[in-house]
């Protein structure tokens, strides 16, 4: 069969539900930073909640979620931890220069996070103790704060074993102790059971995909790295349905080569697809996604934008909630909004 038709899908709330794993490991993030680098005592858990963080990732730009985890916690750190910590700001900086020193990397993040425990009791926390059980996020979050104003206290520069203790907590809770290993070389210093990842779910059944084959050529843009997006697809069996897939390490290879941003909404994971398979016509390609900056990617890279929203049984919004996603999707250029794979085998036919 001539399949003269290209669909492109976002992962993360597309392929794949991620409402007890990546949202989840954000707010776990959060809060584990808070207390293991800053000495923070938190009283209840679930004082950021899931609706509050994707109501903040639905705003825009956000659609990487280690960008994500930065804001929410630099918000936090800006509003309510900064202005007593003035004293200290100096010195703490100082610490990063001095994980690094003799070290081949950049940082060597075992040293840092030796650093830090010997340093954080110095830190006033009073005002943000009081306030963080109540704190409305999406009331005082603002988007262009993290580019204007940066905490000194938020450690997010390098990677995940080069002193990016943000990142290296996320991972860490998202892969789990065996996988992070596996991945870095590196034995997990906050996390030491399972990652959530484990708890991800497959969202169209492995014979919608099958169907959807049939008719159009299938590929994957995803802001996720490549070891993770791979892991995905070959632990749900459907590896084999999608070529190519192109990930957050192209974008990462490319943005090397050009020192400009290319993460979404960005089109170039979209144009990369395309690229690759050498597909002409992109009047008939599609790019199905869940965020308003997927639906910008699609129409900069002028191809069809299908949002996409995917009501399970475990709670991802309200009525309200999902009435107010479709106006941003549309907003942002849907053409149209569906709720499963019959509805969009239906739209690609």
């Amino acid at each position: 069969m001539d399949k003269g038709k290209l669909v492109i899908f976002d992962m993360d709330g597309v392929l794949v539900d991620v409402t007890s794993s990546y949202r989840e490991v954000v707010r776990k993030t959060v809060n584990l930073y808070l207390k293991e680098i800053l000495g923070i005592s938190i009283k209840k858990e679930n004082w950021l909640t899931l609706s509050e963080i994707d109501l903040i990732k639905r705003s825009g730009g956000l659609n990487n979620d280690w960008d994500l985890t930065y804001t929410i916690l630099n918000t936090i750190l800006t509003s309510y931890f900064d202005s007593d910590n003035r004293a200290y700001i100096k010195a703490f900086l100082e610490i990063g220069r001095e994980a690094g020193k003799d070290a081949d990397k950049d940082i060597n993040t075992n040293n840092l996070v030796h650093l830090i425990e010997n340093y954080r009791g110095k830190f006033k926390r009073g005002r943000i103790e009081k306030a963080i059980d109540n704190i409305n996020l999406s009331k005082i979050f603002n988007p262009k704060n993290f580019k204007e104003n940066v905490s000194p206290f938020l450690i997010y520069k390098g990677d995940v074993t080069t002193g990016n203790l943000v990142k290296r907590i996320f991972q860490e809770i998202y892969l789990g102790k065996s996988l992070f290993y596996d991945i870095y070389k590196e034995e997990a210093i906050y996390c030491k059971g399972d990652g959530l990842i484990e708890k991800e779910y497959l969202i169209p059944d492995i014979g919608v995909i099958k169907k959807l084959s049939d008719l159009a050529l299938l590929s994957i843009a995803t802001g996720r790295p490549k070891i993770e997006a791979l892991y995905a697809l070959q632990r749900f069996k459907i590896k084999d349905f999608f070529y190519p897939v192109v990930t957050e390490d192209d974008i990462e290879a490319a943005e090397m080569k050009t020192s400009q941003s290319l993460r979404k909404p960005n089109p170039f994971i979209i144009n990369e697809c395309i690229s690759r398979l050498n597909f002409k016509e992109r009047r008939n390609a599609y790019y199905v996604g869940d965020m308003p900056d997927d639906m910008e990617a699609a129409v900069m890279a002028k191809v069809q934008p299908i949002g996409f929203i995917y009501r399970n049984n475990r709670g991802n919004g309200s009525e309200v909630d999902i009435k107010n996603h479709i106006s941003i999707l549309k907003d942002r250029g849907a053409e149209v909004v569906v709720f499963n794979f019959d509805d969009l085998i239906k739209v690609v036919s």
